[in-house]
């Protein structure tokens, strides 16, 4: 006979607050693009793998693939902001690793709006009977 697990027997892994798309959005809104790499035009994937600890700190950060010009140590300042929701794991307690990627690509150019507008204006001209 199988013996059934409960879910308290596994040990949960850490969540951050609103799931993988806040996660994207936390990055987006924090991540500065190294003055080095927008020079050289640099873009790219950052892969790197983060180490949490049991009160859903990030405490280490290691660069899997990098860019250089100054993106993986962007990467690394950014994932380390980073604070994980670690559900209760009465028994265990350990460290958690994830893996991450962090896109750099470059800003698109603001268009500048031409100084002439040109605006029509149809106005049908009365029937002659």
């Amino acid at each position: 006979m199988k013996k059934e697990r409960k879910d308290q027997d596994f040990i949960k892994k850490p969540e951050y607050p609103g799931g993988p798309k806040a996660i994207g959005e936390f990055i987006r809104d924090n991540l500065r693009y190294p003055d080095e790499a927008l020079e050289q035009k640099v873009e790219g994937v950052v892969r790197a793998r983060v180490t949490i600890d049991v009160s859903g700190k990030v405490v280490k950060v290691d660069v899997i693939k990098g860019l250089g010009y100054g993106c993986d140590e962007e990467a690394i300042r950014v994932l380390k902001l980073l604070v994980f929701k670690i559900p209760g794991n009465k028994i265990r307690k350990g460290f958690f690793h994830q893996t991450f990627n962090v896109t750099f690509k470059l800003p698109q150019p603001k268009q500048k709006p031409s100084g002439l507008q040109i605006n029509y204006h149809y106005t049908p001209s009365p029937k002659k009977e």
